[in-house]
């Protein structure tokens, strides 16, 4: 049986208590921390119970070759990819500002770790629950690691995180959000089916987001790999599943590689 979740001293995740709502802000701030709080007080009022941004340390969640691709179009704010996503980082003075506003206010803050780096932070700076995004579902070293903070932890199993252009085309509206909670709050006792399956529209999203091992260092041919040289990573290209760590472990490198090379099944002996 599902054991209960309690999140704050006055919410609850369970089956007996109403349905927790989080308003995903996500990078919808497009780096704007006024932009943020206004954000956080749109959620306040449309009824939600928590707001949530995500936390990312760049240069650990993405190899070199992801960061520096070419990234120019009409959501862009850097002409790498690499700027892109430094533009839309909050420092982590800011994220403890955007804390104190939320509950000052009256809702929670919390976040998700793209990271181990974030992850740490998050923890630091005692967020109620910690949320895996969907595109770390394979990310054992997160997923260990979060598990050892003993804090709640939720993790979600689609694949919706979209580029921030794209994400504010497909958020709903300040209105729109009302409307949905109030339609939750009637239908608490709404279920789908238990049945868990990837859908079609999920698999470009899964493949652009999805994590693969890379070398925390260089390493020389013949090297038997232990975990303390893989670091788990939005790779290009992609290699290894990052779900596979354990297996890659003990394997021997059949040539000399680079730190934050891409691991694949042709390098090993």
């Amino acid at each position: 049986m599902a054991q209960d979740l309690f999140i704050s001293e006055n919410k609850i995740i369970g089956k007996n208590h109403p349905t927790f709502i989080i308003a995903e802000i996500g990078q919808n701030h497009q780096g704007n921390i006024d932009t943020a709080k206004i954000l956080i007080e749109m959620a306040k009022e449309s009824g939600a119970d928590c707001v949530k941004f995500q936390k990312t340390c760049i240069r650990e969640k993405f190899n070199k070759a992801a960061l520096n691709r070419p990234y120019v179009n009409v959501n862009s704010w850097g002409e790498t990819y690499g700027e892109h996503k430094a533009h839309l980082e909050f420092t982590e003075q800011q994220f403890i500002e955007l804390k104190k506003f939320a509950l000052d206010i009256g809702i929670l803050f919390s976040a998700s770790p793209m990271d181990l780096t974030s992850l740490r932070f998050l923890e630091s700076i005692d967020v109620p629950f910690i949320k895996i995004g969907s595109g770390d579902c394979n990310n054992i070293q997160l997923l260990e690691a979060a598990a050892s903070t003993n804090i709640p932890v939720i993790i979600s199993t689609g694949m919706q995180d979209l580029p921030t252009g794209s994400d504010h085309i497909c958020s709903l509206e300040p209105c729109e959000f009302k409307l949905m909670v109030q339609k939750i709050r009637t239908l608490e006792t709404a279920v789908g089916t238990s049945m868990k399956r990837l859908l079609e529209c999920e698999i470009p999203c899964r493949d652009k987001l999805k994590k693969s091992l890379v070398l925390a260092r260089y390493l020389f041919k013949g090297r038997r790999i232990n975990k303390y040289d893989l670091k788990i990573k939005v790779a290009e290209p992609p290699g290894i599943d990052a779900s596979l760590l354990n297996e890659v472990v003990g394997k021997k490198l059949k040539r000399d590689m680079r730190e934050d090379e891409t691991l694949t099944e042709d390098c090993f002996v």
